[in-house]
């Protein structure tokens, strides 16, 4: 068995840590003798382990969302493989400290403002700092047309740190009709993707306070959603 890897754990309430890892297979053995299952272990203190999960064959995946779970608490995790009462010995161990919920709110443009910009500049605030580094994409609708353009650093994919952004102020949407917004037209903004990572290279936690692009294993719906009116 390899290393495992794992990812922790959204905002709102929804706290769980999940495991990924690999199976190592011995080709000395016989066809008979692959995995019958793998069992979970997790530890508080890195040392005094317990079992809390039996998985049958194959296995590489176990979410822990175990109320024991808490905010700050430090957890280790390792996994062996069974065949009968024969057990591995276990795999490496990882760590993870879950991080806490937080919340993104919009501040400009108000909501129903008038007489927009027609190149506003988006701003929100955070409602804690969690983690090493926020992330954030933010979300425009025509609410004439339907259609939806996003604002993120294309370099990146998203914004991090920041909590402001002008309409194309990197220029990506010149030349096609989002350049500037329409004179008259009511726009609807969200900020639509929002996270937090312990670790930026090496994440072992995250806080997800929106999503609704896909990135997580659960979506977390936006708080606030914005409409304004450009100027005519």
């Amino acid at each position: 068995m390899s290393g495992i890897a794992f990812a922790a754990a959204p905002a709102g309430g929804n706290l769980y840590v999940e495991l990924f890892w690999k199976n190592l297979t011995d080709s000395s053995k016989a066809p008979n003798d692959v995995p019958f299952g793998c069992k979970v272990y997790r530890s508080f203190d890195g040392h005094n382990f317990i079992h809390i999960r039996t998985l049958p064959a194959p296995c590489t995946f176990y979410r822990d969302s175990s109320a024991d779970l808490e905010v700050g608490k430090k957890t280790y995790y390792r996994v062996t493989t069974f065949l009968g009462d024969q057990e591995s010995p276990p795999s490496n161990v990882v760590s993870t400290t879950p991080l806490p919920p937080w919340d993104v709110r919009l501040t400009a443009p108000a909501d129903d403002a008038q007489n927009v910009s027609n190149a506003p500049t988006f701003t929100w605030t955070k409602t804690a700092s969690v983690g090493a580094h926020q992330y954030y994409a933010g979300a425009l609708w025509d609410t004439l047309t339907g259609q939806m353009a996003l604002f993120t650093n294309p370099a990146q994919l998203t914004l991090v740190d920041q909590t402001s952004w002008t309409w194309n102020q990197d220029g990506a949407y010149t030349g096609t009709q989002w350049e500037t917004l329409q004179k008259g037209r009511s726009y609807e903004w969200q900020i639509i993707l929002a996270y937090a990572l312990d670790d930026p290279l090496n994440p072992t936690a995250v806080s997800v306070a929106a999503d609704g692009l896909g990135f997580w294993t659960l979506g977390v719906e936006s708080t606030d959603f914005f409409t304004f009116t450009t100027a005519p």
